[in-house]
């Protein structure tokens, strides 16, 4: 039985390119709950998808994501209390900006 990594996608771009991107997502990434749509301003917007995967993060998925999905910006957040890591991967403008990974200092499992 694996241990579960807990991951929260943060979405940020237009309405327009988070919907095409949901449409997408939804036919690969395991079931997901999606938080509503957060309004920075007239054009901006974040979308949070929460989601659990096997022992890792799926950073490949999302690097490739934002690759075909250049104009958003990916911020994946992500814990796995059995082996005890947490870390934060960024994609902006189709390229890695951020791969930070650390010891999990939560309070669930670890």
């Amino acid at each position: 039985m694996p241990n579960w990594c807990e991951n929260d996608l943060y979405v940020r771009g237009s309405l327009e390119e988070i919907n095409t991107f949901l449409e997408f997502a939804g036919k690969l990434i395991p079931p997901f709950v999606i938080r509503p749509l957060k309004r920075h301003n007239s054009s901006v917007f974040d979308a949070k998808i929460t989601f659990s995967t096997a022992w890792a993060p799926p950073i490949p998925v999302i690097e490739a994501m934002g690759k075909k999905f250049p104009g958003l910006e990916f911020i994946l957040k992500y814990f796995e209390g059995g082996m005890g890591f947490q870390g934060t991967f960024v994609v902006r403008d189709g390229v890695v900006v951020q791969n930070k990974n650390e010891k999990y200092t939560g309070h669930r499992g670890g």
